[in-house]
């Protein structure tokens, strides 16, 4: 580019590129250029035409020059002059990107000040080569020798030149050589999001250093832990006291790009080209896989495609693309298909058993679905479900679900709520060796160590099923599992398949006690005929089933008219009883039976509509009629990858957010987690896994969530579940005496007191009042007025006896008299009582 003499022009580079002024000069060295008649000196040059052009221009996009002495100074008084200008375009650092750089400095004992002026110089000329602004390249200044001095954070200073001044005022210290501190100090101040860092950020550490550090293990300990942070690094050693392999283990790979030697701090400025580039020069990242692939089978050996994108990150500043392919088919579902029994209450609800046989029964009772007839079986468990009306008498829906093992019950409540004796847990809930509760999209799933799956999705469909080992081994309304269509039976066994009330008479003799707290129980009244003309809207209502799952229903057409079928019953028995809305419902809830059916064969198609059974989200979630069956969640953040649960209709968290029981959060905020048990953030909990009991409480700690522990119950208490809680209750034979557990009829009797009397049962304690040459005690115990002592206990003097019949001992005589204790002492003080009768 030519200017001529008072004139002006603008060099500019493309977006994302900025200019590097290659040489400039102001004078004339020829005639022919920017004609004049006063030309005579071709031989003059302007002596600092160059850094003036460089301050104007160099690392900017565009600039504005203007070719005139006052700017330049007169080289060639008289002389007609112009500005000639050659420079590049290249592609900036980091260009608009945003990149968070850390700068970390040696400042010990061996550098010297003169040494660390020539470094902070050589900072300046690296931030000279980047786009200094809070949307672009942010900088942040350490230095360090036995302590760690914090210069500026990155959101200090957002202009070059501000950032240049403060890096001249930094100032030197001399100290030991303690790398790691520094390093430390990055990771947990420096490159955080509270101190200038962003989440999106290219994040780069450039540690200069002039010799080996004290403690070096630390040091590479603590660098590894910057970089699985996302934190590239690149470690410069200057002169011939440094270690190389301290400066590879602290840079990131590969050395040849991370690496910089030079023999001395003259030489820091013969890198600076080679680090400026190379410090934001971005390879391309593989993302995770997608879990989106569907397995070609459930089980028995599928196979899945995965995908992924080269944007984790995309290649930037001459950075290489991602190597490898985009595409993998993977093998899924390996295992061997189970042979299960499997049953399921849906809508209104309808049970369809072990075996495929249908039952349609309204009752609102509490009702047996499925047991173990063998109650000593180690695998006994029991799956009883309470029904309820809603707006409708005629017909029932499930309203929670109790799962029975050996030691525990297990409710399942509507919304995914769950409590275990009693108690409300968070999930996922896992006792081991025993059960695990977990979420799989809208649905709370049991499962038993024995293989027993018991799913529940909070509204009306109830999933259970029983690996082939307990055919014909189970009864309740679903029946025994035998392979036989012979479930029309009651429990006592009277076949009821030729009765009209058949599914009355089958459903109630499965009925069991209530203890749900909602015991309303009435006889079902049965559902009303429904008239051609209500028929042709149910059909219309539930044509749904036949239209948008028309791939699930070839697998099974006859289940899917079952499930049509069971859907026009819903709907004419609640038609014209419910608004508009609440009949919705009752058709979304048929219509959610058959989609769970459908989502065991892997089709889960796109079936509500805003304006049609809509699946209402909470905060932070989206609905998805295809996702994983296994959520991300706080404690297993990559279930998603391993999962072979199958595809499911949910609400899922938005991108950025994670499960924390049932609700979504940023995952800086997930609590603790212990034995496969979750515990939010900020939450007391106490358990009653033992007779001790245990409170659990999970707070936050520094950047960590820390899982505090302490017993619940000491002395002669125990824990149980009482009215939802975990309690301390006294033993048995213990009563609660302020905030201990003392024997029940316990009194202890010193000094003066002659008589314990007990009414009917209990402990009486009597202790010497003479603490000189005759210390004893006397404790007794009887479980009924008139019953005989059982073994008194007596301590004489620190030793202890038995009491048969009499202990005769220098200072007192103790005899045993029916169900008395009587007491002689010999030779005690005057205060002291001569007999004392306990238990009288």
């Amino acid at each position: 580019m030519v200017i001529c003499e008072h004139k002006s022009n603008t060099i500019s580079c493309p977006a994302g590129h900025l200019i590097k002024i290659a040489s400039a000069n102001y004078g004339r060295t020829s005639k022919g250029t920017c004609r004049s008649s006063s030309n005579r000196d071709t031989n003059c040059k302007a002596s600092k035409s160059l850094s003036i052009v460089k301050s104007f221009c160099d690392g900017n996009n565009a600039c504005s020059l203007e070719a005139t002495n006052s700017v330049f100074g007169d080289p060639c008084v008289g002389t007609y002059k112009y500005l000639t200008v050659v420079y590049n375009c290249y592609k900036s650092g980091c260009g608009d990107d945003p990149a968070d750089i850390v700068f970390i400095l040696d400042s010990s004992s061996s550098v010297r000040t003169k040494n660390f002026k020539k470094m902070l110089n050589f900072v300046k000329s690296l931030v000279d080569e980047f786009v200094i602004g809070p949307t672009n390249t942010k900088v942040a200044v350490l230095t360090f020798n036995s302590r760690v001095y914090n210069q500026f954070h990155l959101n200090k200073y957002t202009t070059k030149e501000m950032l240049q001044l403060a890096i001249d005022g930094i100032k030197y210290r001399r100290g030991w050589t303690h790398t790691y501190k520094a390093i430390k100090f990055a990771r947990e101040e420096s490159f955080q999001i509270a101190n200038g860092a962003r989440e999106k950020s290219t994040k780069v550490a450039i540690i200069v250093t002039d010799g080996k550090s004290q403690f070096a293990s630390n040091t590479v300990r603590e660098a590894k832990m910057l970089r699985e942070q996302n934190v590239i690094i690149f470690s410069i050693g200057i002169g011939n006291k440094i270690k190389m392999a301290e400066l590879k283990s602290m840079a990131s790979d590969p050395d040849s790009s991370h690496v910089f030697t030079v023999d001395s701090f003259d030489g820091l400025k013969t890198i600076k080209d080679s680090l400026a580039k190379k410090a934001c020069e971005v390879h391309g990242g593989w993302s995770t896989w997608s879990s989106s692939g569907q397995c070609s089978k459930s089980c028995g050996g599928g196979t899945m495609t995965q995908k992924r994108k080269c944007n984790n990150p995309e290649p930037k500043n001459g950075g290489q693309n991602c190597i490898g392919s985009s595409t993998k088919t993977l093998a899924c579902n390996t295992h061997n298909c189970p042979d299960l029994c499997t049953c399921r209450a849906s809508g209104d609800p309808h049970y369809k058993t072990f075996d495929g046989q249908w039952i349609h029964f309204q009752g609102i009772c509490k009702y047996l679905l499925t047991e173990l007839i063998n109650a000593y079986d180690p695998c006994w468990f029991s799956v009883s479900v309470k029904n309820e009306n809603r707006g409708n008498k005629r017909v029932s829906f499930t309203r929670s679900v109790d799962v029975q093992l050996k030691k525990t019950r297990i409710r399942l409540r509507k919304n995914g709520q769950v409590e275990v004796d009693g108690v409300h847990v968070y999930l996922p809930y896992t006792e081991k060796g025993v059960f695990e509760i977990k979420r799989s999209g809208r649905n709370v799933i049991v499962e038993t160590s024995c293989g027993a799956i018991i799913s529940w999705d909070g509204r009306s469909v109830v999933t259970v099923s029983i690996p082939g080992q307990f055919k014909n081994k189970l009864r309740g309304i679903c029946g025994d599992c035998n392979g036989k269509k012979d479930d029309y039976k009651t429990k006592n066994g009277n076949d009821v398949s030729k009765r009209k009330d058949r599914f009355n008479l089958i459903g109630e003799s499965w009925r069991v006690p209530d203890d749900s707290g909602f015991r309303e129980c009435t006889p079902p009244e049965g559902p009303e005929n429904c008239s051609p003309v209500l028929l042709k809207e149910a059909k219309a209502a539930c044509q749904v089933i036949n239209s948008k799952f028309s791939e699930c229903t070839k697998h099974d057409p006859d289940l899917a008219e079952e499930f049509f079928d069971n859907c026009l019953y819903d709907y004419c028995a609640y038609v014209g009883k419910v608004s508009k809305d609440e009949l919705e419902k009752v058709v979304c809830n048929a219509v959610e039976g058959f989609a769970e059916f459908c989502k065991e064969k892997g089709i889960t198609p796109r079936w509500r509509r805003k304006n049609f059974c809509p699946l209402p989200c909470g905060k932070y979630q989206e609905y998805d009629h295809a996702a994983s069956g296994c959520p991300a969640t706080c404690i297993n953040p990559d279930a998603p990858k391993t999962c072979r649960l199958p595809k499911t209709e949910t609400c899922v968290c938005k991108r950025g957010y994670i499960l924390s029981d049932d609700k979504c959060i940023k995952e800086i905020h997930c609590g603790c987690s212990r034995n496969g048990t979750y515990y939010p953030l900020n939450t007391r909990v106490t358990t009653c896994k033992d007779d001790e009991g245990e409170v659990l409480y999970c707070k936050r700690r520094g950047r960590k969530a820390v899982l505090l522990v302490r017993k619940l119950c000491t002395g002669n208490s125990v824990c149980k579940a009482i009215n939802q809680r975990h309690q301390c209750v006294c033993k048995d034979g213990y009563t609660k005496k302020g905030s201990s557990c003392k024997p029940i009829g316990y009194c202890l009797i010193k000094k003066d007191s002659s008589i314990c009397g007990v009414t009917l049962y209990g402990i009486c304690f009597y202790e010497s009042s003479s603490n000189e040459g005759c210390k004893y005690s006397v404790r007794t115990y009887k479980t009924h007025r008139s019953v005989p002592l059982v073994d008194p206990i007596i301590t004489i003097n620190g030793k202890g006896y038995q009491l048969q019949n009499n202990i005769v001992k220098d200072c007192v005589t103790i005899t045993k008299k029916g169900i008395s204790v009587v007491i002689q002492e010999q030779g005690c003080p005057s205060s002291c009582q001569r007999e004392i009768i306990l238990n009288r």
